[in-house]
């Protein structure tokens, strides 16, 4: 994590951080695009965030929830990989 983000969640602000750091990995691009990306990374994290205290409300689904979440963003991640990783040796 950079100094930056390490700052900004020092400050509380947990969400502006990973897009801090996520930002740092994007290609050279428009500042219109790169104002969709945090408005969708926001937005995403504003959609987990509010699924979380909705099953915060009914404990004996919080489990279940997270478990959700971690293997869809498991799953998100390996697709992702696969999709964009270099492949390693010559074909």
């Amino acid at each position: 994590m950079n100094t930056m983000a390490e700052n900004l969640v020092r400050e509380g602000r947990l969400i502006e951080a990973g897009w801090v750091s996520l930002e740092t990995t994007m290609p050279q691009s428009s500042m219109a695009w790169r104002n969709d990306m945090r408005t969708a990374f926001f937005a995403g994290a504003q959609h987990v965030f509010e699924s979380l205290v909705a099953a915060s409300r009914n404990p004996e689904h919080n489990d279940v929830k997270l478990a959700a979440i971690d293997l869809e963003l498991k799953e998100f991640i390996i697709e992702h990989r696969l999709r964009y990783e270099p492949v390693a040796g010559n074909a």
